[in-house]
């Protein structure tokens, strides 16, 4: 009898929220498919303010504000870099990211509809 080979997939996000974590950035997984961070020091003042999204879908990452605005990022960034630019570059988390971000890390924004086609929206989590 062959031997049983098991594949056994690594959440990406497991490793994500943990490196985000050790750099000391506060991470919440409010869903499966989602991780918000913001630095550790934006104590006070409304979450949504302070916090920013990573989500991969279809094998890609991308990186939302609250407004929202919606970024692919681009496959082999860091992401840990990425995130750690986000809060402590004086991003706006409502807004949309600052143009030397966009450059830096390669970042292609793409309009609601593109990112609703790829992720369609899920009701609230009882």
């Amino acid at each position: 009898m062959p031997p049983v080979i098991m594949r056994v997939e690594i959440d990406p996000y497991v490793t994500l929220r943990e490196s985000l974590q050790e750099a000391g950035l506060q991470v919440r997984r409010p869903r499966t498919d989602l991780l918000t961070f913001s630095s550790a020091n934006d104590a006070g003042g409304p979450a949504w303010r302070k916090s920013f999204w990573l989500s991969r879908v279809a094998g890609r990452w991308y990186l939302s504000t609250w407004m929202p605005f919606y970024y692919r990022v681009p496959d082999g960034q860091d992401l840990l870099e990425l995130s750690l630019a986000c809060v402590t570059s004086g991003a706006t988390p409502a807004g949309r990211m600052p143009s030397a971000l966009v450059r830096r890390f390669n970042l292609q924004e793409i309009d609601e509809l593109q990112h609703e086609r790829l992720d369609p929206p899920v009701g609230p989590k009882d």
